[in-house]
């Protein structure tokens, strides 16, 4: 009769100490204390092993992405006009895609181009709202420049510095200038408003941090040391 091989799978962790436990003394001269201990150790090791650490390195992790999705409840939506009710609702429908440079969600704000992103997010949620930002340049509704946009809100007298005391609202771009952008590769960047309550301002924008579509909750001033300049108003 042939050899038949059986198969025997890798004892885990745990099955490891509680062999050793058995081959040492029987295991009823052990305190149960010392059997807590043992699985303590076990379940500490499968916590902090690389494969279940996904809340520290997973940027979009379940925590970080609940954290985001929480602050869209900054907003009351009630006192919001139609075209913040739309700009809104396009706003959480965007972000549920997650998308990322450069996926297909991100290539439709872009109309397939690779680029920095932020503005064209602005544009496209803008032109699906119903109220395009038409550049004076081109005639058309994507301004993918974050300068090339801040003018556009210049030339229609809808802008305004962040030392105007001006109180952002809902749909709003901000505008940012500098070394230290929310875009990290980026030394211009924009996004949109979602709310203000004179302390925190809660922003989203495309291509921030690692090429994602990201909410932000931070003081004024954090924003200002980010770059903040000023904010293109809502008509």
């Amino acid at each position: 009769m042939p050899h038949i091989s059986r198969f025997n799978p890798k004892p885990t962790k745990f099955q490891k100490i509680i062999s050793r436990l058995r081959h040492t003394q029987p295991m009823r001269k052990y305190s149960i204390g010392a059997v807590l201990v043992a699985l303590f150790i076990v379940a500490g090791i499968a916590i902090f092993s690389p494969e279940n650490d996904s809340e520290t390195t997973n940027a979009a992790g379940t925590s970080a992405a609940k954290k985001e999705v929480d602050l869209f409840a900054s907003v009351d939506a009630t006192k919001l006009s139609p075209l913040q009710t739309k700009i809104f609702r396009l706003l959480k429908q965007e972000y549920a895609k997650s998308p990322e440079s450069y996926d297909a969600t991100v290539l439709k704000y872009s109309e397939g181009f690779k680029e920095s992103w932020c503005a064209d997010f602005i544009s496209w949620i803008m032109n699906e709202a119903d109220s395009p930002n038409i550049s004076n340049e081109t005639g058309y509704w994507r301004i993918p420049g974050v300068q090339s946009l801040q003018t556009y809100y210049m030339d229609i007298n809808g802008y305004v510095t962040v030392d105007d005391d001006y109180i952002p609202q809902l749909g709003d771009v901000v505008f940012y200038i500098g070394s230290q952008t929310p875009d990290n590769n980026s030394s211009e960047h924009a996004a949109l408003v979602l709310s203000y309550d004179g302390k925190t301002l809660v922003t989203i924008g495309g291509n921030e941090g690692d090429g994602v579509l990201r909410i932000r909750s931070e003081s004024l001033q954090t924003n200002i040391d980010k770059g903040l300049v000023g904010y293109g108003i809502l008509e």
